[in-house]
């Protein structure tokens, strides 16, 4: 007898929790990331985006099986926590970025992604106990357009900007609603930068389809990069004068 075992890479307990499993992501994702961290300091957000969902996003198929049976709410929210912690660490987003801004930069919806596993997982199973030749049934494609596409990773120094604690107000966090009703200041919130950003890609495809010709990934970059440049050297601005007073 043994407490867990491993099969196809995926980790079951005696009474199939989620428990050992999610160790086995926490461990194998922080060993990624230990790898990774070279490339990922100086890759582009989307660049990060696209290594979490290619080497950590895979790791929780297994979870996603056992969330559809799992009764406890607070085991389920244990999924969905490492899931966004994950997602920060390889982003370098500080752990207090907002739960509505991280499932939009992540852009895949977590209970839909559940019960497309588990209707894939019972279609395969059926298939097999009929003895018949797997057919991948019709899922309703709900992929999410990447709302980072050739952005650099100013971005996530500006969203991490947004979450430092305020050096005039204690326990106060510095973000656009602060900073306009308590300090008269207006800035930007993320998910209008982010909708601006999009606005922007989008005008540069129509210019450029006029010409029947593909934009670049590097083309986007350097129309969008001094654009957060600039929003940086604000914040940075604001929080000094904060400071002085």
């Amino acid at each position: 007898m043994v407490d867990n075992y491993k099969y196809l890479g995926t980790v079951l307990d005696s009474k199939l929790t989620l428990d050992s499993v999610l160790e086995h992501i926490r461990r194998k994702a922080n060993f990624n990331f230990f790898k990774l961290y070279p490339f990922l300091r100086n890759a582009t957000a989307d660049g990060r985006r696209d290594m979490w969902r290619c080497l950590v996003a895979p790791l929780f198929n297994a979870a996603w099986i056992l969330l559809k049976a799992e009764p406890g709410k607070g085991r389920k929210e244990k999924v969905h926590t490492l899931w966004r912690m994950t997602f920060k660490k390889f982003m370098f987003l500080s752990q207090h970025i907002p739960t509505s801004l991280v499932n939009r930069l992540i852009a895949i919806d977590m209970n839909d992604l559940t019960e497309d596993n588990n209707l894939l997982a019972c279609e395969k199973w059926i298939s097999r106990k009929n003895l018949e030749t797997f057919r991948k049934c019709d899922v309703i494609d709900k992929k999410q357009a990447n709302p980072i596409r050739a952005i650099p990773n100013i971005l996530c120094k500006i969203i991490n900007w947004m979450s430092k604690s305020c050096p005039k107000c204690k326990g106060k966090i510095l973000n656009p609603w602060h900073l306009k009703y308590v300090h008269n200041v207006g800035i930007e919130t993320p998910g209008r930068l982010l909708d601006m950003l999009r606005d922007l890609g989008s005008s540069a495809h129509m210019k450029i389809d006029k010409k029947r010709r593909k934009i670049s990934r590097s083309e986007i970059i350097s129309m969008v990069k001094p654009i957060l440049e600039k929003k940086l050297e604000t914040l940075r601005e604001i929080y000094d004068s904060l400071c002085d007073r």
